[in-house]
């Protein structure tokens, strides 16, 4: 079973503030940016045998006891099991992730108050882009990777993938793009 922590700032996050600048004057896309947002997730896979009452009620626990994933002080959060959706902000939504040793922070998590084991761990970042124009599938599309100076924002190719999503994404969707990507490849949909 996947479960998807998903958190944000509470109050104006100054890096999405800093790319809605940069995306309607550097980038020229004006105001029908009406907003860009990001949330970070933090992708749990669970044990099969755990049931889906008894996740929730230990991750919601864990996520609000442990601040290592949340601190509510600073952070709104939504989980979310399997098919259940997102409720992100904006109506363009793009997923960006690196392939990184999570290792670290697997261990933290299972060093904290869950009664079953977690069994792996991801991270990725979800860019919420609010578009009052016309496609907005097609504009977060252009400026998700940075291809040149004028062009791409986002997402380095280098070293981090992207995936653009046209309707709010469910847990396992989120879960199954990060799983389908492996180190080296860099290709974006």
């Amino acid at each position: 079973m996947k479960v998807i922590i998903r958190r944000w700032l509470k109050v104006t996050d100054p890096t999405a503030l800093t790319a809605t600048e940069a995306l309607r004057r550097a980038l020229s896309y004006g105001r029908d940016v009406q907003g860009m947002y990001r949330s970070e997730l933090f992708v749990l896979e669970l044990p099969e045998k755990v049931s889906a009452d008894e996740a929730r009620e230990a991750i919601e626990h864990f996520a609000e006891r442990s601040n290592l994933l949340y601190n509510p002080n600073k952070h709104a959060k939504e989980v979310v099991f399997g098919s259940e959706i997102f409720h992100p902000r904006g109506n363009a939504w793009i997923l960006a992730w690196e392939d990184r040793d999570e290792s670290s922070l697997l261990q933290a998590i299972n060093r904290g108050p869950l009664t079953f084991e977690v069994l792996g761990v991801r991270t990725a970042m979800l860019w919420e882009l609010d578009w009052s124009g016309e496609n907005p599938r097609s504009v977060a599309e252009d400026l998700a990777v940075s291809r040149e100076r004028k062009k791409g924002l986002l997402v380095n190719p280098h070293f981090q993938h992207a995936e653009v999503l046209a309707e709010k994404p469910h847990a396992d969707t989120i879960a199954g793009l990060l799983a389908s990507r492996s180190k080296g490849t860099h290709e974006y949909a």
